[in-house]
């Protein structure tokens, strides 16, 4: 399971770099770009530092202000209050992350929806595992 996680995670940088790349060089890195975590987990993974790390270089070097939305989801598996709770730490934790990488505080927005916005079924681990997440939506 982690060696399938691992060749993901390389696909997903692989792409979130060519993206990045590509909107760089339209001047407009703007779009929503994802970061996944471990069950009941809001440690940051080796893939997700990655991708968080390609994404500040690319604010940091590009000179338009940038507003970013850092949103945190879970899976259905804990009560409400619980998912609240973890999504609100995942958001956290990329939002410090990405704080400590250069990124002004000012410019980041940290909101929480624990399951209730999942992009795939519950019912299947699959599903879970993609909607244990955090968005990072760029504006500009």
């Amino acid at each position: 399971a982690l060696e399938a996680q691992n060749v993901v995670n390389s696909r997903n940088l692989m792409r979130l770099q060519a993206k990045l790349d590509q909107s760089f060089d339209d001047q407009n890195i703007g779009g929503i770009y994802q970061v996944f975590f471990d069950s009941d987990a809001t440690g940051l993974r080796a893939g997700a530092i990655a991708n968080l790390e390609a994404i500040t270089e690319t604010l940091k070097i590009n000179p338009r202000a940038h507003h970013i939305v850092v949103s945190g989801h879970t899976d259905d598996s804990g009560s409400p209050d619980y998912n609240s709770r973890v999504a609100q730490a995942r958001a956290r934790a990329v939002s410090a992350y990405l704080a400590s990488r250069g990124i002004s505080s000012d410019q980041i927005i940290v909101k929480s929806y624990g399951s209730e916005r999942p992009i795939a079924s519950n019912s299947t681990e699959v599903g879970r595992q993609l909607n244990r997440r955090v968005d990072v939506h760029i504006t500009q």
